[in-house]
C-alpha cells in the first residue's frame, strides 16, 4: 500500500516542531497534524528563563521561532482534527480526519500534548470563556483595571500571574496548599507586589454571578472551614492537565492516559513514537520536550532503515 507521508507527526508544540526539523534535515517526508494552533503550552508561557541560550523572549515568541524554523526547512502543518487512527499495530498506519481526508503513513509520532482540567464547580461550562479562563497571557488584558482570581499555586499559575499584574487592579491568587508550589523567586516577587493576594489552604467553593457576568467567589479555608468572598469579575483556572490521548488504545497508556514510552521514546506498537508532555515522565519542561521530539525523529529514522 502506497503512504501518502513516511511520518505523520501529531501535534505542533514544541517537540512537533522539533521532530519536523530534525526529520526534515534527514530530508524524510513527513506531515504536522494540529488541531488547534502551532506552539502548544509555549503560546500560554509569559516568559522563558530556561531554554539554553534564550533570553528575553515570550513563548509566544519562541513559538514562532520554532514554527518558521520548521517552515524554512519544509515542514507541512494540516490543521484538521483526528477522528480516529485505524490498523496503528500495522505496517500501515490509517489517519482518519475529522473532514473525511485520510492520511496513510508508515510511522506515527504522539506529540498531543495536554488540555487544562476543568475546575469542578457550579456553571462552569456555563461561564467558561465569558468570565472563566485558563491563559493568563491570553485572556487577563481583557481584564485591565479589574480584580481577578487564579486557582492554583504552581509555575504556571503564578509565572503568568507575574504577566497578569501589568493590566489588572487585584490578583487573587487562591492556593489549596499551605504555600505555593512554584519556584521560590516567583512566589517572592509576586508576595512583594501590593496588588497581589495569595490565600493558601484554600479552594473555590462557589461563583456568583448575574446574568453571566461574575461578580465574585467564595472561598474556604481547608483548615479552619470559614468561608470568605471576594469581589472578582474574571477566574483563571491551573489545576491540572489532561492528556491528550482520548483517540489512542489503551495498551500504550498508563492509568492516568499518558503515553507509555521507553528510553528511546518508542512506544509498545511497533513504528508509533511519542514525545512532549502528553508521555509517562517525571519533569515537564521545554528542554525536555524538545529533546523529546529529537529523539523519537531519530529512532524514527531508524525503524525506516530498519524496515524498508
Amino acid at each position: 500500500m502506497k503512504v501518502d507521508y513516511d511520518v505523520v507527526i501529531l501535534g505542533a508544540g514544541p517537540a512537533g516542531l522539533t521532530a519536523s526539523i530534525y526529520l526534515s534535515r534527514l530530508s524524510i517526508d513527513n506531515l504536522i497534524i494540529e488541531n488547534s494552533v502551532p506552539g502548544g503550552k509555549l503560546l500560554n508561557t509569559f516568559r522563558v528563563e530556561n531554554y539554553t541560550g534564550i533570553i528575553g523572549k515570550t513563548g509566544s515568541e519562541i513559538a514562532i521561532d520554532f514554527l518558521n524554523h520548521a517552515k524554512k526547512l519544509g515542514a507541512k502543518i494540516l490543521i484538521e482534527e483526528i477522528e480516529k487512527i485505524d490498523d496503528l499495530d500495522k505496517e500501515i498506519k490509517i489517519i482518519y480526519l475529522k473532514d473525511k481526508k485520510i492520511i496513510k503513513t508508515r510511522i506515527v509520532i504522539i506529540a498531543t500534548g495536554l488540555t487544562a482540567k476543568k475546575l469542578e464547580i457550579n456553571d462552569y461550562n456555563l461561564l467558561f470563556g465569558k468570565g472563566i479562563h485558563t491563559c493568563l497571557i491570553c485572556d487577563a488584558p481583557f481584564y485591565k483595571g479589574e480584580k481577578i482570581a487564579v486557582i492554583g499555586g504552581g509555575n504556571s499559575a503564578l509565572e503568568e500571574s507575574i504577566f497578569a499584574i501589568n493590566f489588572v487592579d487585584k490578583l487573587n491568587i487562591v492556593n489549596i496548599t499551605n504555600e505555593p508550589t512554584a519556584f521560590e523567586y516567583i512566589t517572592k516577587e509576586l508576595k512583594e507586589n501590593k496588588n497581589v493576594e495569595i490565600y493558601n489552604n484554600s479552594v473555590i467553593k462557589k461563583i456568583n454571578h448575574l446574568n453571566g457576568n461574575i461578580k465574585s467567589i467564595i472561598i474556604e479555608d481547608s483548615k479552619t472551614k470559614k468561608e470568605r468572598e471576594i469581589k472578582v469579575s474574571g477566574i483563571f483556572t491551573y489545576i491540572g492537565w489532561i492528556p491528550n490521548t482520548s483517540f489512542l488504545p489503551f495498551e500504550i497508556l498508563n492509568k492516568n492516559k499518558y503515553i507509555i514510552v521507553d528510553k528511546n521514546n518508542k512506544t509498545k506498537i511497533k513504528g508509533v513514537f511519542a514525545a512532549g508532555d502528553v508521555i509517562e515522565k517525571k519533569y515537564r519542561q521545554l528542554v525536555i520536550a524538545t529533546s523529546d521530539g529529537a529523539i523519537a525523529a531519530l529512532e524514527a529514522k531508524k525503524y525506516l532503515e530498519e524496515n524498508k
